[in-house]
């Protein structure tokens, strides 16, 4: 009797905790179609003001229908690994878009599934975009960004390009390595990963790896592109106003900027990819960037004291957060992000 009795509890347990998490499919498949529709709708107030990002929204949108019709069983293979990933929640954001747009929904699910299992597919067959950056546009990414733009909020567009710059810092935290949390929009680009593909973050600094040499992508938008270099053997970069040489040590690579004696640290992750593992200065400070198994960014800390730890849903940053700082000990929210249904940012709540 006390088996059967501990196994009903089990059972009752098991139900609620299922139970919350369709009821939390439900609440992110709602705000799905909300955003969706946001997204597309060229009278909305953020549209009105962005009208970049929402050409690029719309731009994508049409690509996700494009991608559908070309690659239905990526679709299919999302979707599995979605269902795989937490069967309750998948069922419960499939509720809304089933009863609110009387099945219309599972269209907009599809569009959303061909841009993202498009990215996933880039990524798993080896696509370097920077590389295809730099080789289509070789002088677009190889200076310094153009700082008027980015420092004059009345004009961030480049009239000659038409490309927008809009830098944004979201934390600054003290140190005599301060720990600076910003991102960087331009308008067209497709390197970002972790904040929609026109935002480079601090955590999408990367090295992309090929056959022709490495490039360094930096967070303000520059791409340093470099030869292979021999273990112990640096190597300058051949394209970009940097002369920052690059080294291959055991497990990773190293980037030295001789003039502020900062080191870049990155650790092999795929053989086309190394991840930031640490950035130090000569005097012993660092910042250090904690990422899964998958590559997927946690956290960032410094030797200041400070971790940044971040929120992250479907391959994109959610939430931004201060570990401890709450009056409770418990984190301290400081930034909600929220993204159209093709992975763009749209929303930034402090």
């Amino acid at each position: 009797l006390d088996r059967l009795g501990n196994t009903l509890v089990d059972g009752y347990k098991a139900y609620n905790t299922e139970l919350t998490h369709v009821v939390g499919g439900v609440l992110k498949g709602t705000a799905g179609l909300v955003n969706f529709a946001r997204g597309l709708n060229p009278t909305d107030p953020y549209n009105l003001t962005h009208p970049a990002a929402y050409m690029q929204n719309v731009s994508m949108t049409l690509s996700g229908l494009v991608s559908t019709a070309a690659h239905p069983e990526r679709i299919v293979t999302a979707a599995v690994d979605g269902f795989k990933k937490d069967p309750s929640e998948f069922v419960g954001r499939l509720i809304p878009e089933l009863i609110g747009t009387k099945g219309a929904g599972l269209a907009r699910s599809g569009i959303r599934l061909g841009v993202r299992s498009t990215e996933r597919a880039a990524i798993r067959e080896g696509e370097n975009v920077a590389r295809r950056t730099a080789t289509k546009e070789p002088h677009a990414h190889t200076e310094e960004p153009p700082k008027k733009y980015e420092h004059d909020p009345s004009d961030p567009i480049d009239l000659v390009s038409g490309t927008m710059y809009l830098p944004q810092t979201d934390v600054t935290l003290p140190g005599t390595l301060p720990l600076v949390f910003g991102r960087r929009l331009e308008s067209g680009s497709r390197l970002g990963r972790w904040f929609g593909p026109s935002w480079l973050s601090t955590v999408d600094q990367r090295l992309e790896i090929d056959v022709e040499g490495v490039i360094f992508v930096t967070e303000d938008g520059l791409l340093l592109t470099y030869p292979h270099p021999a273990p112990g053997v640096p190597t300058l970069p051949t394209h970009g106003p940097q002369r920052w040489p690059l080294d291959r040590v055991d497990g990773g690579y190293t980037v030295a900027d001789p003039h502020t004696g900062r080191t870049w640290h990155f650790a092999d992750r795929t053989p086309d990819l190394a991840v930031l593992e640490q950035i130090d200065d000569r005097n012993g400070n660092w910042i250090t960037f904690e990422n899964d198994a998958e590559g997927t960014p946690l956290a960032v800390t410094s030797s200041g004291g400070y971790r940044l730890t971040l929120t992250v849903e479907d391959e994109r940053v959610t939430a931004l957060s201060l570990a401890g700082a709450d009056p409770d000990g418990t984190d301290q929210l400081i930034k909600r992000y929220a993204y159209s249904e093709t992975g763009d940012l749209t929303q930034v709540l402090d």
